[in-house]
């Protein structure tokens, strides 16, 4: 909640309630258990006082959504500690999975208007997953110890140089396109990336 004040302090943030979304086979982060719905709710009840929470609020693709944003009051603990992002940390394991297989798009009406989307998959349990993995992980690891700067002001800009986390994602049900074989080893994608990033 603090880093989304910090850096989008007008939005709220869509958060999953429903227990299959939940459930062990859907969720998106290991914290992301049957218990995060009741752990939401808990912070925003008067007694805690950390979020407030919309319940079914109307998502700009169609759907409801539930969203919570920093209470009044978190905002101006945030404002009276002078929290600035430089004071948060990353646990790199609650970054989540660093692959996402997705469906073919299919054509869906939503709030009225024609739009393509595609359905995320479960990843297949096959050597070549593991191996993407490991890469991504090896690339996300040096990633996150890389000296990074930013050339303006970190607050102002609401730059967070923390949040640096890549996720390759495959499309129309398949690691066909864009296997590691195409894009070359994890010493390579550094290799690449260094200009990026310096």
């Amino acid at each position: 909640m603090v880093h989304l004040h910090l850096t989008k302090p007008t939005e709220w943030m869509n958060v999953e309630l429903s227990k299959a979304v939940l459930s062990p086979a859907r969720r998106r982060a290991p914290f992301m258990t049957e218990k995060f719905a009741e752990l939401v709710k808990g912070l925003a009840a008067p007694e805690v006082n950390l979020v407030e929470l919309r319940k079914g609020n109307q998502q700009s693709l169609g759907g409801l959504r539930t969203t919570i944003r920093p209470s009044a009051w978190l905002v101006g603990r945030i404002a009276e500690l002078g929290l600035g992002l430089s004071d948060l940390g990353c646990e790199r394991a609650l970054l989540g999975e660093p692959l996402e297989l997705r469906g073919k798009k299919v054509k869906r009406f939503v709030g009225g208007k024609v739009v393509f989307l595609a359905e995320k998959l479960p990843l297949p349990q096959s050597e070549d997953v593991a191996r993407i993995r490991k890469e991504m992980d090896e690339i996300n690891a040096w990633i996150a110890e890389t000296n990074v700067s930013w050339h303006g002001d970190e607050q102002e800009d609401r730059v967070d140089l923390g949040k640096r986390f890549l996720k390759r994602i495959f499309n129309n049900g398949s690691f066909e396109a864009g296997d590691g074989s195409t894009v070359g080893s994890g010493s390579q994608w550094r290799r690449d990336l260094g200009w990026m990033v310096f």
